[in-house]
């Protein structure tokens, strides 16, 4: 039984003048009625009691003007909210409230959720992270920005700690966090932040620069970190449009350099970004026409020569054509030269 079903069981059976049994009563029932009748007491008798001895320190406004939100925070100790007497944490009744409320009801209360949320998710255990991440994207995904404005009242201190979480990179229990951490970010921005925007397509360059490229630069050196920052980039540049262009020689070069690893799953991942990096920067590929081609040459060898993927092999010959339908003949010498070295093997990519 999950951590939210102990919940509504408990909830309903000690607290509920209802007195629901729970062996004769639907569960999808007693947390419709919890959720209806009971909601606000349960922000008072169980999530502010268990979250109300600290403050994040991003939402506290006593701390003096030099406070190091670090080094001086005692948001982190003594934390019985983790406590599980009865088969789940506040984390889990959280989940619930998002789960289970409608989306009007939903915004009226987020003013109480956001301070035990920023607890959750900028916790030092990463398992408690990754629940705060995953809970919160299903916050944004269900409240409706359009009608009602409370989720742009507190978007920037979520952005904040998101952008934390990108940071962590040092080991392979981190890859959950930023699985959960990218998605959700770029939702909440592309929700609060109107489309066509200066503070918009900032953002996503910031997430580039503050994720991606930090991510290449002192992640670790396996395909399970670089295929979480290459699932990312379609839609990174196509927010960023003629931003992306700064980082292309080091964004193609990542790509083309992943390439010459055989491995289908995250080969697959890095010839769609480059097939979409290419579609958006296309005026500045022929820059880079060289850095393509050996990428591409590289893996055609290998799927094509060595494994016989036709599957791998079609989404390069794809890959190829969009390639060369923005370089337009610039590259025409140096395919020449690779059809020279092995004409029976590139000369079915190039057809």
């Amino acid at each position: 039984m999950q951590g939210p079903t102990h919940f509504i069981r408990h909830y309903a059976s000690h607290h509920c003048q209802c007195q629901y049994d729970n062996n004769n009563n639907d569960d999808i029932d007693i947390s419709r009625h919890l959720s209806q009748d009971h909601l606000q007491d349960i922000f008072n008798d169980s999530i502010r009691s268990t979250f109300s001895r600290h403050e994040h320190p991003a939402l506290d406004t006593t701390r003096y003007k030099y406070y190091d939100p670090v080094k001086d925070s005692d948001h982190t100790e003594s934390q019985p909210w983790k406590e599980t007497p009865f088969g789940y944490d506040q984390v889990h009744v959280i989940e619930w409230v998002v789960d289970s409320c409608p989306a009007s009801k939903l915004s009226h209360y987020l003013p109480q959720l956001v301070p035990p949320m920023l607890l959750i998710i900028d916790d030092y255990d990463v398992d408690y992270k990754v629940r705060g991440v995953h809970i919160l994207h299903r916050l944004i995904k269900k409240i409706s920005v359009d009608n009602d404005p409370t989720l742009r009242r507190v978007d920037n201190v979520f952005i904040a700690t998101l952008f934390n979480c990108l940071t962590y990179l040092s080991n392979q229990s981190h890859i959950p966090l930023l699985e959960a951490s990218y998605p959700c970010l770029m939702d909440l921005i592309s929700k609060t932040k109107a489309s066509g925007t200066k503070q918009r397509a900032e953002l996503f360059e910031k997430i580039m620069v503050n994720g991606i490229l930090l991510g290449l630069q002192y992640g670790q050196s396996t395909s399970n970190v670089r295929q979480v920052l290459f699932e990312q980039l379609p839609r990174i540049y196509t927010e960023m449009n003629v931003l992306g262009v700064q980082y292309l020689k080091v964004i193609l070069t990542a790509l083309t350099e992943a390439l010459a690893v055989p491995n289908i799953q995250f080969n697959k991942i890095t010839l769609n970004a480059l097939q979409s990096i290419i579609k958006v920067c296309w005026p500045r590929i022929p820059n880079y026409h060289g850095i393509i081609l050996t990428g591409l040459a590289t893996s055609w060898q290998s799927y094509y020569e060595q494994d016989k993927n036709q599957e791998m092999c079609h989404l390069l010959k794809e890959t190829f054509k969009i390639y060369r339908s923005a370089c337009k003949g610039i590259e025409n010498a140096d395919i020449d030269a690779l059809l020279e070295l092995n004409h029976s093997v590139y000369s079915v990519l190039v057809k």
